[in-house]
């Protein structure tokens, strides 16, 4: 007899897209720094590159490249090494905590209480909030969204940049910019000015 082993509906957890605006990104970074210098570099570096936490917490110096703008991850998620791209400010940060304290590992934080205790107290004096769960995993769906508004990345774009394995895995940001179809409704009949009481 044939059992249904089907997982039932919401077993694989939420697909949590919530991300943040550039301003609220700024003000983010702009009180990390006040507690942490190597913090704020951290939040970063996992804003403009995409990488998860504990691929990030794994850099180490000998696998990065300031004056090339890049870094290599050597185990992700999903078992694969990542070449992964520094922007210019993402640069910048690192050259500074390059100066301040060179080591082995870029970032010295260990995945604990502390470094979430930081997150959430530069959240609050920058007036973001934090969505629930979500912690560190938020600035990989914030590169994600301003890849596709910003970077005008489509959902095979994202699969391109190495930091997803496949389109599963980025259809949830699909929703996050307006598809051009969408852009249609501009054609749309609306009434004149006239015909709305509103001429001059």
């Amino acid at each position: 007899m044939a059992i249904n082993l089907r997982r039932p509906k919401g077993s694989g957890g939420n697909k949590a897209t919530e991300w943040l605006r550039p301003e609220q990104a700024f003000r983010l970074f702009a009180e990390a720094e006040k507690l942490n210098l190597e913090f704020a570099a951290l939040l970063v570096f996992l804003c403009y590159t995409g990488c998860r936490l504990s691929e990030a917490l794994r850099v180490q110096w000998d696998k990065v490249l300031l004056d090339e703008a890049f870094a290599y991850v050597p185990t992700t998620k999903n078992g694969e090494p990542r070449g992964v791209h520094l922007t210019g400010n993402v640069v910048e940060w690192l050259a500074r905590i390059k100066k301040e304290r060179a080591r082995v590992r870029v970032f010295r934080f260990a995945k604990g209480g502390h470094i979430y205790s930081l997150l959430t107290a530069a959240a609050a004096k920058a007036e973001v909030t934090l969505p629930e769960r979500q912690a560190f995993h938020l600035f990989r769906h914030t590169y994600a969204t301003w890849m596709r508004r910003f970077g005008k990345l489509d959902t095979k774009g994202l699969v391109g940049t190495g930091t997803w394995k496949d389109r599963k895995s980025v259809d949830r940001y699909e929703h996050v910019e307006v598809t051009e179809e969408a852009r249609k409704a501009d054609l749309l009949p609306v009434p004149s000015s006239k015909q709305t009481g509103n001429a001059s």
